[in-house]
């Protein structure tokens, strides 16, 4: 019986798993389909803008979460002070978001509408991992665009020219379901306690706020700064590839699930090679995605497969991109486990910075094209990954072979693109 109850609290899990993260990856090639161009572009351009500013907004705080959960945080804080701190974040973004609507600043009204639901969607989906609920985390995840893409689809059935407006409905729809819970919850704990708790509690968060701002700010910096830099149109098909071009990073997040405990614990040679074998595997899926992209890329809705077929070679210069997105997540692993990260993110993050503003002044020189946007995008990161191992090294850390294999295989994909 004991192991029956195991093998269906597995399958729950597993069948949970591939329900959201199948959400989160095929909502926006969905949405994609369904709204114009320019309002997909608009709407990827307020998602990256909101993820960084709710998590500048949080200030470290979904951080601090599992320490207060486990009581490993500091006395003082408390998840009562946690939870009034993102009612004030959502409620500031809510109402910034119903002003800058009546002002007629429809796009900054549309990103703060989804920083906020952002910001609360983080801290619940923490909380309920905190709280061993891992297949509702999974679910709350996928909340936003899930809820976004079946209003799209459903009102596309109906009133074809109303998709738009059912999206970002269903958006504020998702506001309000994530906002009554924890309002309940610090009615019932008083609002006196949280009052008290509130100051400490930001306190324990703002040294982790820095690492979460640059892993916020690497995932979101293609469709943010595309958004900046260029018309809607644009971003909208620039979009749509990274989305498609995501796809290599499943075998990624597939393998590291599977062997997560081993990368904290293996030692070094059989540590290299995981990492290795992880790299492989999003190097080969990435090749063999785009070979068989002219046969498969219908299966990802017919907004990728007009923009892959259109834009072959750019699809490629993305694809290869996904080996830098691996490779960085797992040096993030590696100072983790070595308790190099504070060190290394005092040095990664101004070389950061100055890579975008330098990468912003060639795009203005060169001109804002996709073309152009992704090989410099591509620079920009295969840079920052060089730089962060070179730290790391410094630091003690070493896996040579590790950086040095994903380094000449971004750059082999990169130069097949470019024959491309």
């Amino acid at each position: 019986m004991r192991i029956a109850g195991k093998l269906l609290s597995l399958s729950r899990y597993l069948a949970t798993f591939g329900l959201a993260r199948g959400t989160l990856f095929f909502a926006p090639l969905v949405l994609a389909s369904l709204l114009p161009t320019a309002d997909y572009g608009a709407l990827e351009w307020a998602y990256a803008t909101a993820t960084v500013v709710a998590t500048l907004a949080a200030v470290g705080t979904v951080s601090v979460v599992p320490l207060v959960l486990t009581g490993a945080s500091p006395p003082g804080t408390s998840i009562d002070g946690l939870r009034l701190h993102q009612i004030l974040v959502a409620a500031f973004f809510g109402v910034s978001a119903a002003a800058a609507a009546m002002a007629g600043l429809l796009q900054t009204s549309q990103a703060a509408l989804l920083a906020a639901v952002i910001s609360l969607q983080s801290f619940q989906s923490t909380q309920l991992r905190a709280n061993n609920r891992a297949d509702a985390s999974l679910l709350t995840d996928a909340a936003l665009m899930g809820c976004m893409m079946l209003a799209g689809i459903a009102m596309h059935a109906l009133r074809p020219d109303l998709v738009t407006i059912a999206a970002w409905g269903a958006a504020a729809a998702c506001l309000l379901c994530l906002l009554l819970p924890l309002l309940l919850e610090l009615r019932r704990a008083g609002l006196g306690p949280a009052s008290v708790a509130w100051g400490p509690s930001l306190r324990v968060g703002v040294p982790l706020l820095f690492t979460g701002l640059l892993a916020t700010l690497l995932t979101s910096l293609g469709r943010l700064a595309m958004g900046s830099l260029s018309d809607p149109e644009t971003t909208g098909l620039y979009s749509v590839l990274a989305r498609g071009a995501a796809l290599p990073v499943i075998a990624h997040q597939l393998i590291t699930v599977g062997r997560f405990r081993r990368i904290f614990v293996e030692e070094r040679r059989d540590l290299e090679r995981t990492l290795l074998t992880i790299l492989a595997a999003v190097a080969a899926s990435a090749l063999g995605f785009w070979c068989f992209c002219p046969w498969l890329s219908f299966a990802l809705g017919p907004a990728f497969a007009r923009a892959a077929a259109a834009h072959r070679a750019d699809l490629l210069w993305l694809l290869s991109q996904s080996v830098l997105w691996s490779g960085i997540a797992l040096n993030d692993f590696l100072s983790a486990r070595f308790h190099t990260a504070s060190k290394v993110l005092r040095l990664t993050l101004p070389v950061f910075l100055i890579l975008v503003l330098s990468g912003v002044l060639v795009l203005h020189w060169v001109g804002v094209s996709l073309s152009s946007f992704v090989r410099i995008h591509g620079a920009i990161m295969v840079v920052f990954y060089a730089t962060q191992a070179l730290v790391m090294r410094a630091a003690g850390i070493q896996m040579t072979r590790v950086w040095a294999f994903t380094v000449v295989i971004y750059l082999a994909l990169a130069f097949l693109a470019s024959l491309a």
